[in-house]
């Protein structure tokens, strides 16, 4: 790809979240973002249809990020332990922090179906991964199981934790266990 043209979308995104950060996404337009990002309408319409276009793209690039982190780290489920599962849950926070700053934006602007996208994701990469490996799985506990993973994506982005931090804990919650009383 043509370094301008990777640049120009760069700094077409930049200006969308620097927007967003202020401004409900009902209330910003094309030429909002066109104003700041210092560039003309025809540049931006280069690069995206409009601006739910901009929206969609950068939800794509956030959830293709985090269905590749869901590689498997095992070759047989049944040998799935603390250390592989820290491994696992590891790998989903960090390709989250590559786009940490933008998603406590979505969450600010409410944009709830991005959350129910990486749930989404999430499930079907690791449905994905079971069939691969000839593993069989349990469907209402892969829903639990990704569905806590969001939730606890949401907790941290609200936080100032960091990510360290935040794979730690959410080690600690995957493998928490109720003391017999």
């Amino acid at each position: 790809m043509d370094k301008r043209f990777e640049r120009s979308e760069k700094i077409i995104r930049q200006a969308y979240l620097d927007l967003l950060s202020n401004k409900v996404n009902s209330k910003i337009s094309v030429s909002d973002i066109c104003r700041l990002a210092e560039c003309s309408r025809n540049t931006f319409y280069l690069h995206y249809d409009s601006k739910d276009h901009l929206l969609e793209s950068i939800f794509d690039d956030i959830i293709d990020a985090v269905e590749k982190s869901c590689r498997p780290v095992v070759k047989d489920f049944n040998y799935i332990g603390k250390n592989e599962s820290k491994l696992f849950t590891d790998q989903i926070l960090k390709a989250i922090e590559e786009y940490k700053t933008f998603i406590k934006v979505l969450l600010l602007q409410e944009q709830w179906h991005f959350l129910q996208k990486l749930a989404d994701v999430l499930l079907s990469s690791s449905v994905k991964e079971a069939e691969l490996l000839k593993q069989t799985y349990h469907l209402p506990h892969l829903i639990y199981f990704t569905n806590g993973i969001v939730g606890f994506i949401r907790y941290w982005l609200q936080t100032n934790m960091s990510l360290k931090e935040a794979q730690q804990q959410l080690h600690e919650a995957v493998n928490f266990r109720f003391e017999e009383q």
